[in-house]
């Protein structure tokens, strides 16, 4: 099965073809196009994926959401590259020996290396939307999607929907 997500911005269509799967997780790279003219972005999702096990379909759906898959992409309050990571979740996931002692959250390879031992973490605490809340707004997101989400904020109420609709591909 190959993952495909289409993304058009500014005119372009992008197309990113992320992997096939065979038995026991190996991973068949046919027709893979990675829309940056290289295979980083490609090759740092199949890492993260041996390093955490996570879906990289679930990586790469996460990464489309959040920046559209701009590694210079910077919000509006500081999260920074491909997964949108903020500083202060990169130095935590740091603290708890989850991430090296160095990084920078530009590199394509440090940014999704981060982006999934916090997908993975807040997964390791709850289900997959109230997970996807908590990435998105941090760990209480997590906690007041199980109990009372419309006290969320809206974006975050949208966000694990927008996720999954690019995973459910």
């Amino acid at each position: 099965m190959s993952i495909n997500i289409f993304i058009e911005e500014n005119n372009y269509d992008y197309i990113f073809s992320l992997v096939s799967f065979v038995e026991k997780d190996q991973i068949q790279r046919e027709k893979i196009k990675v829309f940056t003219g290289s295979n980083n972005i490609q090759n740092s999702i199949i890492r993260a994926y041996y390093k955490h096990q996570i879906d990289p379909k679930l990586i790469c759906s996460v990464i489309s959401v959040e920046s559209r898959f701009d590694s210079l992409a910077v919000s509006m309050v500081g999260a920074k590259g491909l997964m949108q990571v903020m500083e202060s979740t990169a130095y935590l996931m740091q603290k708890q020996n989850l991430i090296s002692e160095n990084f920078d959250l530009f590199s394509v390879q440090d940014n999704i290396d981060i982006g999934t031992a916090v997908l993975k973490h807040e997964l390791g605490k709850f289900s997959l939307r109230a997970a996807l809340a908590a990435y998105n707004c941090g760990h209480y997101g997590g906690k007041m999607w199980a109990t009372n989400r419309s006290l969320l904020p809206k974006e975050t109420q949208e966000y694990p929907l927008k996720v999954l609709s690019y995973y459910r591909m």
